[in-house]
């Protein structure tokens, strides 16, 4: 297995892990210290990634790690809706421009369409999530080998595909419908609508990740 692949494997292993971490922390409303926690496991998350890829980030935009490290703690500092949203705002633009410029080019001389720019960019890779990583980086041969290694493949593709539609049609119909919810409470043994919201905010969140990183 090359380093490209290990690399991507990686990536999406702590996607996964800062998603289960994002639904234990962020699950809690509002929003305090628990972002910043949050916001932190993801930073140090790019630097084992950067360090065990060996990539170079060179780029002016990497300076506005602390910075947007900052706004996420302040929305911690005062109990305000407005203030709150007002650095929620700031950390996003900083986070944009960190994905835009951390490895290559400079931010002193940006303008508006530099912020703009940031901002679909960050936007872009949000919502492809782990998609690029998975269709382009890992080399799915090199990780399943040998006579199990198409249909193991055939699994992961039919799961990835069908797992997703199942978990958003089964909280939407538990949602909309409480003889179906207490339907699968007792199939299953537990509350099915929280476990399917546990699931939801897990994947969201580790597919944004996945994006970041």
């Amino acid at each position: 297995m090359d380093g490209k692949t290990r690399l991507g494997l990686g990536v999406l292993g702590g996607a996964l892990a800062l998603g289960l971490l994002g639904d234990w922390l962020l699950r809690a409303t509002p929003w305090g210290i628990n972002f910043f926690l949050w916001v932190g496991a993801l930073v140090g998350a790019a630097v084992v990634a950067i360090r065990r890829g060996h990539l170079q980030v060179t780029g002016e935009g990497r300076c506005l790690v602390p910075v947007a490290m900052l706004f996420a703690l302040c929305v911690a500092w005062r109990d305000s809706a407005a203030l709150a949203a007002l650095n929620l705002l700031a950390f996003v633009v900083a986070a944009s421009l960190t994905l835009l410029r951390a490895r290559t080019g400079r931010l002193r001389l940006a303008g508006v369409s530099e912020y703009v720019l940031g901002g679909l960019y960050a936007g872009a890779l949000s919502s492809a999530g782990p998609v690029p990583v998975v269709a382009r980086e890992v080399e799915w041969r090199q990780v399943a080998r040998g006579r199990w290694r198409a249909p193991a493949l055939a699994v992961v593709r039919g799961v990835l595909l069908a797992a997703p539609l199942l978990f958003l049609f089964g909280a939407l119909f538990a949602a909309a419908d409480a003889v179906f919810q207490s339907l699968l409470s007792d199939v299953f043994g537990f509350d099915v609508a929280e476990a399917l919201g546990h699931l939801f905010l897990t994947l969201v969140l580790a597919w944004i990740a996945a994006g970041a990183l």
